[in-house]
């Protein structure tokens, strides 16, 4: 009799535990986050390069057949040097001629200057008289006049001939380059362009969609993609349409000003771009899991005194990790996911 009260007390310890396991398990298994105060921020990422803010066309200042091209596109160019060299043959030409008249004249008046010493003797003794006299200093004058006039073509003549080799007014590089050697070039011609590499600015083309929450003003973080350490600080400074399709979908064409120097960035070197929409700092944050939508408003799961309360708040800045919480929640409470819970955005 007694081992059959044993076997049942057995059997009812077992049946017990079975029981309490099977409860225990029901329990649902929850993921806890305690409030926090943060700093958050919302960023959009994009893809821009790197362009001069300033690139100046490159004119032919006189017509003429091209016969030196020193440099080629995306080729960099110093402060004074030579770009293009256009015959000028026919200045030099006529600078010989030129100067061979100055010598001429030159040689002339000093003759000129000696009949009029000699003139003036002879009109002492009665051997000439004035008007010959007069007639020789009138000649001088003249010649002398001649000089003045050679010597303004000569100076002219040479200043034209500086304008056949175009030189860079800055250091930067070949935008472009528009002609080739041995054509001929009309007076005021564009040869091509030079971009000043003194002077970046950045560019990104994005759909509208995207560019909705962008404005000029707004900070951002500039990252080289050859080396993610050379980082750098701008700011949006310009909005623009870049082009529109047919059926209204446009693309806008966001321009960003350096605020740091971008000495170690090339012209067209292609960069990543975090532009900073909002940012909130000190502020009540919790993770997106914990966050689920309904009809347009925001809840979250709630632990209060071992209860798991549905309760509404109001969200401000979130990011595809964290959500600030402006209204519902305050620092320190507990907030749960179960496992059969996902969070919706």
């Amino acid at each position: 009799m007694k081992r059959i009260f044993i076997f049942l007390g057995l059997i009812s310890l077992l049946l017990l535990s079975f029981f309490l396991s099977v409860d225990v398990g029901n329990k649902p298994s929850y993921e806890k986050y305690i409030v926090q105060r943060k700093n958050i921020a919302y960023l959009k990422n994009f893809n821009g390069y790197i362009e001069s803010d300033r690139n100046i066309e490159i004119s032919s200042p006189v017509a003429g057949v091209l016969q030196v091209v020193n440099y080629q596109k995306n080729d960099n160019v110093g402060k004074g040097e030579v770009l293009f060299e256009i015959d000028d043959s026919q200045e030099k030409n006529l600078l010989s001629e030129l100067r061979l008249n100055e010598k001429k004249t030159v040689d002339l008046i000093r003759k000129l200057r000696e009949e009029h010493a000699d003139a003036l003797e002879l009109l002492a003794i009665g051997g000439i008289s004035e008007i010959d006299v007069r007639e020789i200093l009138f000649s001088l004058e003249q010649a002398q006049l001649d000089l003045q006039i050679l010597h303004s073509q000569i100076e002219r003549t040479e200043a034209n001939i500086e304008k056949y080799k175009i030189t860079s007014a800055f250091s930067g590089v070949m935008a472009t380059v528009n002609v080739s050697q041995s054509e001929l070039v009309r007076s005021g011609q564009v040869l091509g362009s030079m971009a000043d590499t003194s002077r970046k600015k950045i560019k990104t083309h994005i759909d509208e969609f995207d560019g909705g929450s962008i404005q000029e003003g707004l900070s951002v973080r500039i990252i080289s993609m050859k080396n993610n350490q050379l980082e750098y600080r701008g700011k949006v400074s310009s909005i623009a349409t870049f082009f529109e399709s047919s059926q209204g979908l446009k693309k806008l064409e966001v321009t960003i000003v350096p605020i740091d120097s971008l000495d170690n960035l090339k012209i067209g070197q292609n960069v990543r771009l975090e532009v900073l929409i909002a940012q909130a700092d000190n502020v009540p944050v919790i993770e997106r899991k914990y966050l689920f939508s309904k009809e347009q408003k925001h809840y979250v799961k709630k632990l209060l005194d071992g209860e798991v309360l549905t309760i509404p708040v109001q969200i401000g800045i979130q990011n595809a990790l964290e959500v600030e919480i402006i209204h519902g929640l305050k620092v320190a409470d507990t907030v749960v996911v179960d496992s059969a819970y996902r969070a919706q955005d």
